[in-house]
């Protein structure tokens, strides 16, 4: 059987387009994202990369790229970026439960947390404490200036801890599935606006 080929999935919301048309602009959600990426791979011990690929994902509308299923099932576990509006994703939330089913089989019923590990960027922290359950939410709210603000002190800890957790999860894998026929069964990308969304710099 094939082994793990990216050592953590980042799932996250694609941020809504510039305000003025299609142009080249960083969303501040994808500056958290490369920031971050970029200081855990530095942390981790083993081999495989954490996976994280904005163009892949498209407009609302579009339907969900076979390539984002591959490399979430080739993946040991998944990183969710949450947001209000993750929550309320098609793409984003089957993501999870995608990954649920997956470290569910791969343990034989007894899938431990750290297969799922949410980092809490923007939003109520009570709303996403519900969302997540027996996940151990990482809360990086404070953060104004990724690329500063995760090379902190306090931070770096963090970053070590989670790199910990993945490094352990690949670790245990050391074999899955095939994934060729392996799809994540959604069609459109839709936003159901469950949550009342707070000030978004809170």
């Amino acid at each position: 059987m094939p082994g793990v080929e990216n050592a953590c999935f980042i799932s996250y919301k694609h941020p809504p387009d510039a305000p003025d048309g299609p142009r080249v602009y960083t969303h501040f959600w994808t500056e958290f994202i490369d920031a971050f990426q970029n200081r855990l791979q530095s942390y981790l011990t083993v081999n495989p990369k954490i996976y994280w690929d904005p163009d892949l994902r498209k407009v609302p509308g579009s339907t969900y790229p076979q390539e984002l299923s591959r490399s979430l099932c080739r993946s040991a576990c998944l990183i969710a970026i949450l947001v209000p509006e993750y929550m309320e994703s098609t793409w984003c939330l089957a993501e999870w439960n995608a990954m649920k089913q997956l470290a569910t089989s791969r343990t034989g019923g007894k899938a431990a947390p750290t297969h799922i590990i949410p980092v809490l960027f923007r939003g109520n922290k009570d709303q996403a404490e519900t969302f997540v359950g027996d996940h151990i939410l990482v809360d990086f709210r404070h953060i104004t200036s990724p690329a500063r603000d995760l090379g902190a002190k306090g931070n770096r800890k963090t970053m070590e801890i989670i790199a910990t957790q993945i490094d352990e999860a690949v670790r245990r894998l050391t074999d899955i599935e095939p994934c060729d026929n392996f799809a994540i069964p959604i069609g459109q990308e839709l936003t159901h606006h469950a949550f009342n969304d707070p000030d978004p710099l809170v």
